[in-house]
Formats: structure tokens, sequence, C-alpha cells
């Protein structure tokens, strides 16, 4: 019993995905329309393509710029896709594609005889329309149709994904998925309920009912890749991108990332998250439903601070440090030596300084203590350009006693979020629960026992 109850208590702490330390905090674009932000696409490089609900108009957010512009539409969109180059705008009435020249500022339109579930760009325009049983191929570049496939199509967004030479296109059914290679169409069966894919390159990805995670390459036979958190409801807009796959779970407000078959999530507890897009430049855009507002995350790995020293020795203060820069992002103030000054045993304040390094990753900074201060406390706070951020704890000097001190610390990197990035207290207690309950329960099997001796 006792083991079992150990054994259970370690399963509920494996069943908690692990937080993303390579997704940053939230960053909020406030765009000024009156508009309802339905979806968004931002695969188009420094553009992200935005439609509303309620207007009829296609807003575009120029990320470098910070400018927001707007282009006037026939109807509402269903739909927005970026490419380098252009956007193109699904709409159901009149049924058409619109395709807006990013360079040109020039709008055009493919007409259609029926109205579209959902389209995805490789090479070459697809537009799935089920009430039609056709998946249409268009030339982009004429908007003339190519070629036509009479099939069984689901009716939705996310039911349609091009990349690689392949086309996947969800069956009517909801269980199985059209693979098109060339002139072959090929039927495979996904084994669950399926509400969105997306693909890159050979790999589709598809997140089911059930809450499952599936992945396949070309027609082969799909696997199972991970399962959900109980009660993960996901948007069906998902994310496929640097062999990753992103996820927004709107009701329990984390962005979910799948790499190499594991599961980690970035909390957003202020935040309801939808519709994510990623970017070239590996931000990961979403609307936040809670505030009608643009929001981004950058996928990138944390700086990391290996090893921290300081030496002490006629009023000053030496700090050294080696920071490893992942992503090489961090600016020439992104590094600094920070102090924490007593004066007897009371803090009186924190001063920083920045420390100068090399391309071998190699900091240093000299500190002047205030005259007065009694002592301070070093750290070194590593913090690359999306907020990601590193801190080592280095050590105590005392100023009272002039002498020369070293002191090293070798440590793991401490990301150190500001939001978001740690679990909330509600799930750090549902924790910590199920120890003191086995803690409880043994400690009660041990006075039974030593009453039953007596």
């Amino acid at each position: 019993m006792r083991v079992a109850l150990l054994f259970l208590a370690f399963l509920i702490l494996l069943s908690f995905p692990q937080i993303v330390n390579g997704l940053s905090n939230p960053r909020f674009v406030s765009i000024p329309s009156t508009g309802v932000p339905s979806q968004i696409s931002a695969g188009g490089g420094e553009n992200v393509a935005i439609v509303f609900s309620n207007r009829p108009v296609l807003g575009i957010y120029n990320d470098a710029a910070s400018r927001y512009v707007e282009v006037a539409l026939d109807g509402v969109p269903s739909k927005v896709l970026t490419t380098q180059d252009r956007i193109f705008l699904q709409l159901e009435t009149p049924p058409q594609i619109l395709i807006y020249d990013t360079s040109g500022r020039e709008l055009g339109r493919i007409e259609l005889d029926s109205k579209p579930s959902d389209m995805d760009v490789d090479g070459r325009l697809f537009v799935s329309m089920p009430k039609a049983r056709t998946l249409a191929v268009y030339d982009i570049e004429s908007s003339q149709l190519v070629e036509a496939y009479n099939l069984p199509l689901a009716d939705g967004l996310n039911t349609l994904t091009a990349s690689g030479g392949y086309v996947w296109a969800l069956d009517e059914s909801l269980q199985r998925i059209h693979v098109l290679r060339g002139s072959e169409v090929r039927t495979v069966e996904l084994g669950g309920v399926v509400v969105g894919v997306d693909s890159e390159g050979e790999r589709l990805w598809a997140v089911t009912v059930e809450r499952k995670i599936i992945s396949m390459v070309g027609w082969e036979r799909p696997s199972t890749v991970v399962e959900l958190p109980s009660g993960t409801a996901v948007d069906p807009q998902i994310v496929a991108a640097n062999g990753k796959l992103y996820y927004a779970s709107p009701n329990r407000r984390v962005l979910g990332v799948v790499e190499n078959g594991q599961l980690s999530e970035k909390m957003l507890p202020e935040v309801i998250p939808s519709t994510p897009s990623i970017g070239s430049d590996k931000k990961l855009w979403f609307i936040d439903s809670s505030s009608q507002s643009l929001a981004w995350v950058s996928d990138s790995k944390p700086p990391q601070i290996s090893e921290a020293s300081l030496k002490t020795g006629e009023g000053v203060v030496e700090v050294l440090a080696t920071v490893k820069d992942p992503e090489g992002d961090i600016g020439a103030d992104g590094v600094l030596a920070v102090a924490t000054i007593y004066r007897g045993v009371y803090v009186s304040g924190n001063e920083t300084v920045a420390m100068a390094g090399g391309p071998d990753g190699r900091y240093s900074a000299v500190y002047h203590p205030p005259s007065g201060a009694t002592k301070v406390l070093m750290s070194v706070v590593a913090v690359d350009s999306v907020g990601n951020r590193a801190e080592v704890f280095v050590g105590e000097v005392d100023l009272s006693r002039p002498q020369t001190t070293v002191i090293t610390t070798v440590s793991p990197t401490s990301s150190v979020p500001e939001t978001g990035a740690v679990l909330p207290l509600v799930l750090e207690l549902l924790l910590v629960i199920p120890l003191l309950m086995v803690i409880a329960y043994l400690a009660l099997r041990r006075s039974a026992k030593k009453r039953k001796k007596s």
C-alpha cells in the first residue's frame, strides 16, 4: 500500500507539463481599430495580417515600423493567409478568394462557384469547397484553375494544409484525411476525430477531440506524439514550424509547444490566447480574446550563466561572468552586475553596472561601493532582446573588513521570467497535497503499529 501511494504521487507530479523557458513573456500591440479580431496570419515577413468578425476590412500591422493600415473589402473574410509578398483572403459571401499584393498594393480576386471552406498555399493555391465536393487548385500568377479533385471534404477552417509537395484535406468524416502528391490521391485513417491540421515540409500535424497530437509523414501511417493534459481545449488553428507544433488553449490560458515528442507549456494567467500564427523571426503571434488585442511571444532560448566570480580589494569589487547567448540577441547592456547595498543591518538600495563582454562570452565589470556601505550582495543578470532573463547570485562582500577576497560561484542558469512563467499557486498546491497525504498516511500507519505493540 505504501509503495502504491508513493508511486501514485510520483505519477501525479509527472502528469503536469513542463514550463517553456524558450517562450518569452507576452508583448501586446494595440491596433487602432474598432473591430473584433477573429484571425491573424504572420507568415509574411514583417507584416501581420488581421481580419475581423464585424468589419469588411483587411488590417495589416508592420512590426518593424509599428505601422497599421487597413484595406477595404467587399465582405467579411472567414480566413486570412500571408506569404512573403501576398495576402490571401477567403470570403464566403460572395464566394471568392481575394489576393492582395503587398508591394504593388493591388487587390485581385478569384470568383468561386461554391462557398469555400478552407485554403492554403504551397507554390499554388488550394481551395476546399465541401458542398461541391471539390478541391480546386489555382495558379497564383494567372488566377486560373489548374486542377480539381472530387472528394468528400470536411466543412470548416483548419481542415486543409499544403507543404513539401503534399496536400492534406480532411475527410467529411473528420477521421480520415486525403493526401495528394502529384496526380496520386490516397486516404489515410487518423484514428480519432480531428479538429485542426497544419503541416511543415512533408510532415502533417493534427489535434483530436480526445486531446491527442497526431503526426504523419506524407501518407505514411500516423502515430500519436503526445496526449495533452486533461481539460485542454485547443484552438483549431495549430501551427507547425521550426520542427515543432505550437498550440493555444483558451480555457487553460496556455501556449503549448510539442518538440521531439515532449510537451511544454507557457502559462498566461491574464491572457486568453487564440488563433496562433508564427512569423519568420520566431515570434508566435496570437489574439488575446480578453482584451481583443494583438500579442506575441518569442520562441527563443534564454541566456545561460555558466560561471560567475568576484574579487575585492582596495575598496572596489571586480565581477566576472561567463554568459552563453544561444540566440545571439543580448544587447550591449544586456549583462549587468547588480549590487544590493547594506548600511548596518538595513538595505539602503540597489545599484547596477553594465558588464563589458567579448566574443568568447566572458564579461567583467568593476563596481565601486558607496561610502558608508558595510556590505554588498552581488549578482549577475543577463537579459536578451525579448525579455528572457537569467540570474545567479555570486556572493557577499563584507566592506567593514579591508581584505582581498575571491569568491567563485559555478551554477546552472536560473531563468527568471517577469510574469506567467511559473506555476500558479493553485497548481503548486495540487503538487504538494498528494505528497502531504502520503506523509500523513505513513505517519498514521507508524503510530498505529506502535499502539498495537504497546
